[in-house]
């Protein structure tokens, strides 16, 4: 017997009248019809243009106003105000696919599971709506949701579905946050609940220059930069099993890369301390291979040479590697 819980879709919004019809519409269409959908204004002071458009949904939506206090109060405030089991955040300017819960709930009956969390890739659209690209979350493998959530920063909240009951046990989204607050949280949830991805592209995130991380990126970096640092003091051995034979080294390394790209320079700098720290109980080999990795992250770092041409260069190095023991097997047969 398939579970037809109820889904409560929450928007939280500030001075979002540009985009929140089509955000509004996308949660009232969705195929799956056990849904509410709850618009939170945070304190919008644009003329009542915001009020304006949620109110013109009536009783087809549940609407609060609020003081201002930023996202994760507003997001905090639809939770205490939801009827759902089932929690669904959606960005005032991100738009849902309109099976987007519907193919959620089919997967969770699908795998008997509801004590889960569900995440999906996505879909990115620039301020006309328009397609910009996909972005393919990048899969846990035998690596835990924790460290994922440390090396990439991949995870799109829109595409989540959490129980509510995860939401009230970890004390909801951590106020004092204004541009981290989602993966503080999803960090938080990983100490009740597994994380799933559900291979399916479920949601259209919306790129503009209005956005947090981009008006305030400065601020934003600050809050990434300490975030990151607190998750690698909490990772262990046991959440980089699946690939690290080197002590942690090549985690952290490989941390200090993502780190560098997405200009978390406090946080690259600590990872790759901690992995100096871990590799000095490796042999000869493993310290020789970390060595060179090491020098292509500094050559990065040093701007020396562009990103893609160190890619292209390890992977040429890979391939002549992989061809020089494929042919010595060949031969091998061959005797």
């Amino acid at each position: 017997m398939n579970l037809t819980p109820k889904v409560s879709i929450i928007i939280p919004v500030y001075n979002g009248s540009n985009f929140l019809d089509e955000s509004i519409d996308s949660a009232l269409s969705q195929t799956y019809k056990k849904t509410e959908v709850i618009v939170v204004n945070d304190g919008s002071n644009d003329n009542g243009m915001t009020e304006k458009v949620a109110k013109s949904y009536r009783n087809q939506i549940r609407y609060f106003r609020k003081n201002n206090g930023g996202v994760a109060s507003a997001l905090n405030y639809g939770i205490k105000k939801m009827k759902g089991l089932f929690f669904s955040w959606l960005s005032h300017d991100d738009i849902y696919y309109p099976h987007k819960i519907q193919k959620q709930i089919e997967y969770l009956n699908k795998i008997n599971k509801f004590s889960i969390i569900l995440y999906s890739d996505f879909e990115i659209i620039n301020e006309k709506s328009q397609y910009v690209r996909i972005e393919k979350v990048p899969p846990l493998g035998m690596n835990s949701i924790r460290y994922h959530l440390t090396r990439y920063s991949a995870i799109n909240g829109c595409t989540l579905l959490i129980p509510r009951l995860g939401l009230l046990k970890s004390g909801g989204f951590n106020t004092k946050l204004r541009a981290t607050q989602d993966y503080d949280m999803w960090y938080r949830l990983s100490k009740y609940y597994n994380y799933i991805h559900h291979p399916e592209v479920l949601v259209k995130t919306r790129i503009h220059a209005s956005q947090v991380g981009v008006r305030d990126k400065h601020d934003a970096l600050i809050e990434g930069n300490k975030l990151k640092i607190k998750f690698l003091q909490n990772l262990s051995s046991s959440d980089y099993y699946g690939f690290d034979i080197t002590n942690g080294s090549s985690t952290y390394l490989e941390c200090a890369k993502g780190f560098h790209r997405g200009g978390l320079y406090d946080a690259r700098d600590y990872a790759i301390q901690l992995c100096k720290t871990n590799s000095k109980a490796l042999s000869l080999f493993q310290k020789l291979k970390l060595r060179k990795n090491e020098l292509f992250l500094k050559l990065e770092i040093a701007n020396i040479f562009p990103y893609y041409i160190i890619l292209l260069f390890k992977n040429s190095i890979n391939f002549f590697s992989r061809k020089k023991i494929l042919n010595t097997k060949i031969k091998t047969l061959n005797i």
